[in-house]
């Protein structure tokens, strides 16, 4: 199961991907309330096989969600549930797609960030005119996982040196921003997943390695662990 689509305040959109059966689920709090989206069998248009983070787009309503089996992101109408390509390999064939696992956007689910989980390229891709632009070239040193966007910048996870990383959407530039040389409080060993609380500049990282859930502060980069 994907983290919840931050996006919406009334209730809780989730992908899945169990055995044959992936798909995106919205969930209601307030009505304890589980409606399937898109599934094998609801919904019609391309199957999900290993669907990302659902991202609502703020102009139009519609749900968008990137398949990494595929490598396409498939859009999804909520009123009619028929899921549609809007982008694949052949829209830029200089920058393609390959290798992503892990997706994020900005706050009006426009502009679309992507993390090549082999290589470590990082690529923004334009929702309306399919322009994509190489924001950090692979092969850099690091092995990104997981991205999430904090206003001007990404912030992700780098298995290869257990630290969570910043890329500045200004200059490009990459820094630490907890590690084992920045913050204090118990070292990352394997991280995996990431989800932010903006207001609080904190985020909340799943680490495989030590079996833990890690609450690490933005500003500082300490790190304490609140579930193990």
């Amino acid at each position: 199961m994907q983290e919840p689509n931050q996006c919406c305040t009334s209730n809780l959109i989730l992908s899945y991907s169990l055995f044959d059966t992936p798909g995106i689920v919205s969930f209601t709090p307030a009505t304890n309330v589980l409606e399937t989206l898109a599934s094998v069998s609801v919904g019609s248009g391309p199957f999900l096989i290993l669907p990302t983070e659902p991202i609502m787009r703020n102009q139009t309503g519609e749900l968008l969600v990137f398949d990494a089996f595929e490598q396409h992101l498939v859009s999804i109408d909520r009123s009619s549930q028929i899921r549609t390509v809007m982008h694949d390999d052949s829209g830029d064939p200089l920058v393609p797609f390959a290798n992503v696992t892990s997706t994020a956007a900005n706050d009006s689910g426009e502009l679309w960030y992507l993390v090549d989980s082999v290589s470590s390229r990082v690529l923004l891709l334009d929702i309306d005119s399919g322009l994509r632009t190489l924001l950090l070239a692979g092969n850099n040193g690091c092995d990104l996982v997981e991205v999430e966007f904090d206003g001007d910048r990404l912030l992700m996870l780098d298995q290869r040196d257990a630290s969570l990383v910043a890329l500045s959407l200004y200059d490009g530039s990459l820094t630490i921003i907890s590690g084992d040389k920045t913050g204090r409080g118990p070292l990352f060993e394997r991280p995996t997943q990431m989800t932010l609380n903006r207001p609080d500049e904190i985020a909340y990282v799943v680490d495989a390695g030590t079996d833990s859930l890690v609450v690490v502060d933005l500003t500082t980069g300490d790190r304490v662990i609140i579930s193990h």
